[in-house]
């Protein structure tokens, strides 16, 4: 093979890795190759064995993890376990090629509490320490004295201590940082706590209850990740930050949720993936949702969403083996695959939107009851034609129904 003859296999493969379909410059491709790796180096990150490095493997991946899987080949640091820096590692490659779930390089979470993130290919660790340092000078008690909410009995009084992170000049906010949380509590309340950090209850397996009365963000990554006990949310004034992924991903004896201030769960994959008891959802402003949002809520039968109008990136209500009854308040565009994947019982999809929306890929109803005739979907009799012949959307022509006709179950 010629010397052009390499070249142009070189680039081929960068432009098939990339999506990209330009030519390059020699330096281009130089460049490219420093950040990609050589031209087959990436296929050790194609989890799922499709010829692709996509985020399509990251969601493989997330599944290992919860699964708390200890296959060496989803351990892609070499550590001997599958878990979140692996995560890290295989993010910060899907960033690198234009697929990355994060904007940019790494957050500040990703190198907060002594953690470690890969930055333009640099290792680098962190440590978080608290904006405002105090004069300690006055101190009566350690810290261990009042931390985690532990009760002490001083001069015949009762007193619960908290932690109470003062961010700003004005210090206004009351910060609940994971550094300062004892994960072995079953019970946490706070009438000052007005912000989760990120991993704020991460971890805390024993976690039964949490009240919040006036809890208003939750403002970074996995605040209650693996909350294995948690059974009931209830946080009437709390929003997500766009940072706020996987929220209670893997608490699996979750059962109720109350999220009346969520306007948006777009850009938050995995909010209650893995939630395998979870039954009763309240998101009546929420507009849009995250990948893989409802993952594996194999209890889930009915949800609601009437503020909907907008995208499904993936795999939303994928393996929602009891979900019957799912309605949408607007329109939705199908943006990526697999939906309502494996949704076998699921008898009606409502769409109230005015717009026929995006479907693309017919996939995103594979192995559904829609897909073998049993389930239908709910439109507007205005819309029902154009649903029925619009791309991808006529594959399923057959089991569309006017909203109209239907008051028994739509109404």
């Amino acid at each position: 093979m010629s010397v052009k003859e390499k070249l142009g296999a070189i680039a081929d493969s960068i432009r098939s890795r990339t999506g990209e379909k330009v030519k390059y410059s020699l330096d281009e491709m130089a460049e490219k190759i420093r950040l990609l790796g050589a031209p087959d180096s990436l296929s050790r990150y194609d989890l799922n064995g499709d010829g692709f490095v996509d985020d399509n493997d990251l969601s493989v991946l997330c599944e290992k993890i919860n699964e708390r899987s200890t296959d060496e080949f989803f351990d892609l640091n070499g550590d001997g376990k599958v878990d979140l820096d692996d995560y890290a590692i295989l993010d910060s490659i899907l960033t690198k090629i234009g697929y990355g779930a994060l904007s940019g390089d790494a957050l500040a979470d990703d190198i907060m509490y002594g953690r470690t993130a890969v930055v333009l290919g640099e290792k680098v660790t962190g440590i978080h320490q608290c904006p405002v340092v105090p004069d300690e000078s006055d101190a009566t008690a350690t810290e261990s004295d009042i931390l985690y909410g532990m009760t002490a009995y001083v001069g015949g009084e009762k007193l619960t201590g908290s932690h109470v992170c003062k961010s700003g000049a004005s210090g206004a906010s009351s910060e609940l940082l994971h550094s300062l949380i004892d994960r072995s509590i079953e019970t946490f309340s706070s009438d000052e706590l007005t912000v989760i950090g990120p991993y704020g209850f991460s971890g805390c397996k024993k976690l039964k209850s949490v009240s919040l009365p006036k809890l208003e963000a939750m403002a970074g990554t996995y605040p209650f990740y693996q909350c294995e006990s948690l059974k009931e949310v209830d946080f009437p004034k709390a929003v997500m930050s766009s940072s706020c992924f996987y929220a209670f991903n893997g608490c699996k004896s979750l059962e109720r949720v109350n999220l009346p201030s969520v306007d948006s769960l777009a850009s938050r994959p995995g909010t209650f993936s893995g939630c395998s008891l979870l039954t009763e959802v309240n998101l009546p402003k929420c507009k849009a949702l995250g990948a893989m949002t409802f993952q594996k809520c194999t209890s889930l039968k009915r949800i609601s969403l009437p503020s909907f109008n907008g995208d499904f990136l993936a795999q939303e209500f994928k393996d929602c083996t009891s979900l019957k009854r799912v309605d949408l308040g607007g329109s939705v565009n199908f943006q990526k695959t697999y939906a309502f994947q494996n949704c076998t019982a699921l008898e009606a999809l409502i769409i109230r939107g005015d717009t026929v929306g995006k479907l693309s890929n017919v996939n995103n109803f594979a192995s559904s009851s829609i897909a073998s005739g049993s389930g239908y979907i709910y439109v507007p009799s205005a819309l029902l034609g154009s649903y029925k012949s619009a791309s991808n959307w006529s594959t399923y022509a057959s089991q569309f129904r006017a909203i109209e006709d239907y008051p028994e179950i739509c109404g």
